[in-house]
């Protein structure tokens, strides 16, 4: 029987939604994902979290694991402002995620796992108007992007878990399309990083 999952997230999310509808998981001999998206493409963490409020938790139909892959928005408008402060915009960052991550938790069932992916450089393109322009600003982007991370390492409990996503720590760059989304090529290695997270997720749940 196919396990319940849910993948939670922005245009990375809406992305590989589209992937996964033309490239399917590549399940091997498990029994597969019976998965439901929430996104929001070009969105913040706020506006996930008010799609997830607006769910109504189903009785009995709980998720086994849930991916959220968010924040990079948030991150790329705060740090638009050059004169702002970096720590603070990170902690601010980390507790909107960890918020978002509590909000997820409350439709999960039984010992369901809730990971948060690990968030993502971004490179300067000209090629994405709403994404980064400059050096400077991707600077001060992935300062406070690895400054996330680690904070959200130092939150990690039983039940919700920082996710350090398989494949997207080196050369950047060359798998971003437009500074912001990856590229077609890449994008089976993310859709498998993202099926390792859930399947790291089902794997806890059924062993707690």
């Amino acid at each position: 029987m196919a396990v319940r999952v849910w993948i939670v997230g922005t245009s990375h999310i809406t992305r590989l939604r589209s992937y996964v509808d033309d490239n399917p998981w590549d399940f091997k001999n498990s029994p597969g994902f019976d998965e439901v998206y929430t996104e929001r493409s070009g969105g913040t963490i706020e506006h996930l979290k008010s799609k997830v409020k607006a769910r109504e938790p189903v009785v009995g139909q709980g998720f086994v694991s849930c991916f959220i892959q968010g924040g990079g928005n948030d991150i790329s408008n705060k740090t638009a402002d050059m004169q702002g402060n970096l720590e603070d915009i990170s902690q601010e960052i980390a507790e909107r995620l960890w918020s978002l991550a509590t909000e997820c938790a409350k439709h999960m069932g039984p010992n369901g796992k809730v990971l948060v992916g690990k968030l993502i450089h971004r490179t300067p393109s000209m090629k994405y108007p709403k994404g980064i322009q400059t050096e400077q600003h991707a600077r001060r982007h992935n300062l406070v992007t690895d400054r996330v991370n680690v904070l959200l390492n130092s939150k990690s409990t039983d039940n919700i878990i920082y996710y350090r996503t398989r494949g997207v720590e080196q050369s950047i760059a060359e798998k971003l399309a437009d500074g912001v989304h990856f590229k077609h090529s890449f994008m089976r290695v993310y859709r498998d990083s993202v099926m390792d997270g859930l399947f790291l997720g089902i794997g806890r749940a059924m062993h707690s």
